[in-house]
């Protein structure tokens, strides 16, 4: 038999790679393959209910619009997140804003530093002038509360870590869209998001 694509691996990329083929978006004839030693999930694989790396689902997020596309959703239950909690450099714990209201009641977060946080969220999204970068220090923000837009809403994972600035206003604005609930997270652990991609390729003939 004879395939149009070979996908090895069964982490998210690979798996989302042969269903998005083997379920017609790309009109592929689809092998996919894993390791004997490799679970789903790959570096999102969720083990005794733990998971290695945590896999949360924007609900605008191209992955998300993938998987009820292929109708992928349909096998996997999620349930919202409730909370997030940002550690920041400082060591300090922020709650991530689900709502504008979440600012005005955090409480580790000084009234100053909320009526800045919100005018940088408006600005920067409507500000095509200016980098996030020189925006962000334009702002005056403290040291904790920058580091939570930059890693509680922006995801950067370091300092060193850099994104275009259209790429950075597209997380805020992402971000914003999907609220109230701005992150759902599989209700058996990341790794059923692997098996359910899985099974939308086996039934499209993977």
């Amino acid at each position: 038999m004879e395939f149009d694509l070979v996908v090895v691996g069964l982490g998210i990329e690979g798996s989302l790679k042969a269903a998005k083929a083997a379920a017609g978006i790309e009109g592929k004839r689809v092998l996919h393959v894993g390791r004997i030693d490799e679970r789903y999930g790959g570096q999102h694989m969720t083990y005794k209910g733990i998971d290695s790396i945590p896999l949360l689902l924007s609900p605008s997020g191209p992955l998300a619009n993938d998987m009820i596309e292929m109708g992928t959703a349909e096998y996997v239950s999620f349930v919202p997140v409730q909370t997030i909690t940002c550690f920041t450099r400082s060591g300090k714990p922020l709650k991530v804003p689900f709502k504008k209201e979440h600012i005005m009641l955090e409480s580790s977060i000084s009234l100053l530093d909320k009526r800045r946080l919100m005018s940088f969220i408006e600005s920067f999204r409507e500000c095509n002038d200016a980098t996030f970068d020189q925006m962000l220090e334009k702002s005056a923000l403290s040291d904790d509360v920058a580091d939570l837009i930059k890693y509680g809403i922006c995801f950067l994972k370091s300092p060193e870590d850099h994104f275009p600035d259209i790429k950075l206003r597209g997380k805020i604005e992402k971000y914003f869209k999907s609220l109230p609930q701005p992150f759902l997270y599989p209700l058996y652990g990341s790794s059923e998001i692997c098996q359910a991609l899985v099974r939308t390729s086996a039934v499209h003939g993977a």
